[in-house]
């Protein structure tokens, strides 16, 4: 799998959970916990470089967002949770390219056993 199958594949996901977190159905937890294993699994891919596309960059930009801000910021800050449906809606196919919103990759720190932190 390269790293645009990957964003491809978690992009709709990714989407699917944002809104349901919007609309009341799914606890930040859950979320959280979606975001975690989608970052582990990235991990193991180890892929390297800026984010490809826009989609990508709206996929990194909306982790980002969604694991930064505490519920009550998410829930009551009205541009930003429109910010981040509109992000949504563009991953899920059903908006436009949201401007401002830029993601980048998450670094990947690779160190050999018995090396320096």
């Amino acid at each position: 799998m390269n790293a645009e199958e990957f964003i491809q594949t978690k992009a709709p996901q990714l989407a699917f959970f944002g809104h349901s977190f919007f609309r009341g159905q799914l606890p930040l937890a859950e979320l959280e916990h979606y975001i975690w294993q989608t970052l582990e699994e990235w991990q193991q891919y180890a892929f390297a470089g800026d984010a490809h596309t826009e989609q990508e960059s709206i996929f990194w930009f909306l982790m980002h967002e969604l694991h930064r801000w505490p519920e009550p910021v998410l829930r009551g800050n009205r541009y930003l949770s429109s910010k981040l449906i509109e992000c949504c809606d563009y991953l899920s196919g059903q908006g436009y390219f949201p401007e401002n919103c830029i993601g980048i990759r998450p670094a990947i720190n690779i160190q050999s056993k018995g090396s320096a932190a």
